[in-house]
């Protein structure tokens, strides 16, 4: 299984986040990258058909962006997909276009170097890794991947936290988001909750609904005490 070296984020110019520069960036075993993702005339074409469809709404574009990488990156190994590196990779070199159209900054003009790279080691801040997360969580389910690209919160909630993975709480999550119960906050704390459960439960003896209610339990008792606080 190869390895993709990560780059620091100030290894990006301010010349490269604002698209001045046009060529790619260079990065290490680029070669790599045609086992397990198209190549850069696959992605050019998908930046041709959202951008129009979307315009300046660009957050509403995640679940079309999100559904069509992975149809066509599904059989990326995990082990691969993990790789901070291989994002990298991906969208410095092939998949610059349609992360800049995604997420440059409107007033500054600049891309936040975490959505062309990731935070740290991790690839969940980059701006296709995350997507591609959680189309892989649902396998593919395009009603489960809209449902959860319905809001940012919950995108990052998916591919952000130890409990990403997790079938049981991705499912509690889309019944609750399905029905409109939980907002951006409710997703936050949700997560912290969710995580404190799974330090001695296991998530799987739950169904969704069992799970989304244990949450909202945990949340209405939280409320309580910072009323009684205050």
């Amino acid at each position: 299984m190869p390895r993709f070296d990560l780059i620091p984020p100030d290894a990006l110019s301010e010349g490269f986040r604002t698209g001045e520069q046009s060529k790619p960036f260079v990065v290490a075993q680029i070669a790599e990258l045609s086992e397990y993702a198209p190549n850069a005339a696959w992605f050019s074409s998908l930046y041709k058909q959202i951008s129009p469809r979307f315009g300046k709404d660009r957050a509403s574009a995640d679940a079309e962006i999100a559904l069509k990488i992975f149809q066509a990156m599904s059989s990326v190994p995990r082990a691969v997909a993990v790789q901070g590196g291989f994002w990298h990779a991906l969208v410095l070199s092939r998949a610059q276009q349609i992360v800049r159209w995604r997420w440059l900054d409107p007033k500054t003009q600049v891309v936040p170097s975490d959505r062309l790279l990731s935070r740290h080691a991790s690839p969940w801040r980059n701006g296709l890794a995350r997507l591609w997360w959680v189309a892989a969580v649902v396998d593919g389910a395009e009603s489960r991947v809209r449902t959860i690209c319905s809001l940012q919160q919950a995108i990052d909630s998916v591919a952000d936290q130890r409990v990403a993975a997790n079938r049981s709480f991705v499912e509690a999550l889309e019944l609750r988001l399905a029905a409109k119960m939980w907002g951006s906050d409710e997703v936050k704390a949700a997560c912290r909750i969710a995580n404190q459960i799974a330090r001695t439960h296991l998530l799987v003896r739950f169904s969704p609904t069992e799970l989304a209610d244990a949450i909202d339990a945990v949340m209405e008792e939280e409320r309580k005490r910072s009323k009684i606080k205050s």
